[in-house]
């Protein structure tokens, strides 16, 4: 689903603020606690304390103009006001005691942002109301799934998500590798053949990503819950997409791998945002080409570093990482629901 312009989200927000009890979520009752669930519009009063609950952040560090340092928050965190699809709040007989922002990509997707410093009690439930609430909201804009990434030690936050129906993915590694680094280059096939991306090439790249997912040990639980073709549309919106930082590669007439690079200027970075190899192909040496041919890309304008993330239970997409000097720097817990079973 594409993302709406700005005004078209706005008017979308109050819209929806006159059916938030259609989702039967207007109010909602948990242990012996009534909250009032609103859908908060980004014109109200209430946006910026909300945002800053739903991020976790103190409301000592706003002051001035509310809705310029709202879109300044967002900025820094590289989404963009258009892109904030919605923010769900709950209040507890008047005060906001919780909130959860859902920020929508292209194909389906969305992250979802609440807060990890929850006091058990009351708080820790308008939060799994809130996140129940994201859902039902989520799946009435045809969102197929949405993903919260936690530091390992918000355990107040991941009995929030267990509770409103989120389940544990798994646990994302984050790797980086300066550009400038040499490593005794490992030994790479060198019988391939590289198409870039284009219109005409399109098909070749959804094939090799389904190639890719056979057998895959990178978060498979994901194959099925969005189409190949969501999922490019996906990948295209991370950082400043550049087709031609795109290749599909081939042997002997066949995608036997798939490299996808996006440049993200922010953080002075290229992003491998998906590197696949086909089952067939994998111990080839293609996925050592895959990664040497990132490597190469991040030619001038050159960036500071090489960045990516992969499931902790990819030992050898670990190992093939650590062959070319990226190391790990940080890690998050991959939480997902997939919205079209909220109701069922």
């Amino acid at each position: 689903m594409a993302n709406p312009s700005y005004r078209g989200w706005r008017r979308a927000c109050v819209g929806l603020c006159d059916r938030v009890a259609s989702f039967g979520l207007g109010t909602v009752n948990l242990t012996g606690t009534q909250f009032e669930i609103r859908l908060i519009d980004v014109g109200s009063a209430d946006y910026p304390p909300a945002l800053h609950r739903a991020l976790d952040l103190p409301w000592s560090s706003f002051s001035g103009q509310i809705h310029a340092k709202a879109a300044d928050l967002l900025g820094s965190l590289g989404i963009r006001s258009q892109d904030a699809s919605f923010l769900i709040s709950a209040y507890d007989a008047g005060p906001l005691v919780s909130a959860c922002l859902v920020v929508a990509s292209p194909g389906g997707s969305a992250l979802v942002y609440a807060p990890t410093g929850l006091e058990p009690g009351f708080h820790l439930e308008a939060t799994i109301a809130v996140l129940r609430a994201s859902q039902e909201e989520a799946r009435d804009r045809g969102l197929v799934l949405l993903e919260s990434l936690l530091p390992p030690d918000a355990s107040e936050l991941r009995l929030g998500l267990q509770q409103a129906g989120f389940r544990h993915l798994t646990r994302l590694l984050y790797y980086r590798r300066g550009c400038r680094i040499r490593v005794v280059a490992p030994r790479c096939a060198h019988d391939l053949s590289w198409v870039k991306y284009t219109t005409e090439s399109t098909p070749l790249f959804q094939q090799a990503i389904r190639n890719s997912y056979i057998q895959s040990l990178d978060c498979p639980e994901l194959a099925d819950i969005r189409t190949v073709e969501q999922v490019l549309d996906g990948h295209r919106a991370v950082g400043e997409h550049d087709p031609s930082l795109w290749w599909v590669a081939t042997r002997a007439g066949e995608p036997v791998g798939v490299l996808l690079l996006s440049r993200i200027p922010a953080r002075d970075a290229l992003e491998l945002v998906y590197v696949g190899v086909a089952q067939a192909a994998r111990g080839s040496g293609v996925g050592d080409a895959l990664v040497e041919r990132a490597i190469d890309a991040s030619g001038a304008p050159r960036p500071r570093v090489l960045m990516l993330a992969v499931d902790e239970r990819n030992t050898p997409a670990r190992q093939l990482y650590s062959r070319w000097g990226f190391v790990e720097i940080r890690v998050r817990d991959a939480w997902i629901a997939t919205p079209r079973s909220a109701r069922g």
